[in-house]
């Protein structure tokens, strides 16, 4: 993998390409390289593939002071909505063995999550007798 890396970063940036980019487009293509199926494509396909979203990218945000996060909200919530699709009922002790948490902290996770699971199945039967209202004046 790593023969194909040196590679891929040799042919498509240069001395002048900006090093952030560069680091950008190489673990795209490290990652995609460790996908089998689209291995298959081929070494050349995919250091194409990649390069031309990392060129995408300079020309969209190039210039700007980009901040990327490390996400770490997005990967919570992604756990927490983990532990509602294997939550049973009766497994919170389980669940919190798995992922390294207390079954308090388990427990606050699914109350959270059933209840903006509710929110989004159930309309808020009172938000159209408020906007009546606003609208009367009442």
């Amino acid at each position: 993998m790593a023969d194909a890396t040196e590679l891929y970063i040799d042919r498509y940036f240069g001395p002048e390409y900006p090093e952030l980019l560069q680091l950008i487009g190489t673990e795209i293509f490290v990652s995609l390289m460790e996908d089998p199926s689209l291995k298959a494509l081929g070494e050349d396909r995919l250091a194409a593939m990649c390069f031309r979203v990392t060129e995408q990218v300079r020309s969209s945000v190039g210039g700007t002071n980009l901040y990327i996060a490390k996400g770490q909200q997005y990967e919570v919530s992604r756990r927490d909505r983990q532990i509602w699709q294997q939550f049973r009922g009766d497994n919170y002790d389980a669940l919190a063995i798995e992922h390294g948490l207390s079954t308090m902290r388990i427990r606050q996770i699914i109350k959270r999550v059933r209840t903006a699971e509710l929110r989004k199945r159930q309309s808020d039967l009172f938000a159209q007798v408020d906007a009546e209202q606003v609208g009367t004046g009442n």
